[in-house]
């Protein structure tokens, strides 16, 4: 019986490292390194996906940018799941459908800014290509791992005597349950156009 308990208990601490390790892991093992080069989004979203997030939009009514930013990737999330078998495409419609880091990063951010244009937000985003993406420094050399597509959000909406805050965004580690904020794993400077 003794050695059952023992059993249970290291399954358990086991399984705890496991979860505390793959928590930490996305945010202190990857970096993006640039260049970077920021872009406006060219997402398309056809008249049905429009309208769609303009009646979501109706109803939970986001006033301010974090709310702006939940509401952006909640959305992104419902019409996106994760996967690298497929042409990329920047067309959107309803039907949820298969979307890599470029996908991604072009709908939140179209999203995004029909959110801060219709809740009057002093805020900007832009798509972000990073040149090189690495996992403890070492290039993956797995197809569509060498770079990587994320999201910056430019807040100026505390005023012009204020600093304005940047939010890095990957939307598809949030998809993956790996939350957002990439600030840490980003190197280098990124230059926004004027």
């Amino acid at each position: 019986m003794r050695g059952l308990v023992r059993f249970f208990w290291f399954s358990v601490a086991l399984l705890l490292v496991a979860v505390a390790a793959g928590a930490v892991l996305p945010h202190y093992a990857v970096e993006l390194q640039g260049p970077h080069v920021a872009r406006r989004s060219s997402a398309n979203l056809d008249e049905e996906l429009g309208g769609v997030i303009e009646t979501a939009l109706d109803k939970s009514k986001p006033d301010n940018v974090d709310a702006a930013l939940d509401f952006s990737l909640s959305a992104t999330d419902k019409f996106l799941f994760f996967g690298l078998s497929h042409p990329t495409s920047k067309l959107f419609t309803t039907t949820p459908r298969e979307g890599n880091c470029i996908e991604y990063a072009e709908l939140f951010a179209r999203i995004f800014e029909r959110t801060a244009r219709g809740a009057h937000l002093d805020a900007r985003v832009f798509v972000i290509h990073s040149d090189k993406a690495r996992l403890f420094g070492v290039k993956l050399p797995f197809r569509g791992w060498s770079d990587h597509e994320w999201v910056m959000i430019e807040d100026r909406s505390a005023g012009p005597k204020e600093e304005t805050r940047r939010l890095f965004v990957d939307p598809t580690l949030h998809d993956a349950r790996l939350g957002w904020d990439i600030e840490t794993n980003v190197k280098g400077t990124v230059a926004l156009p004027r």
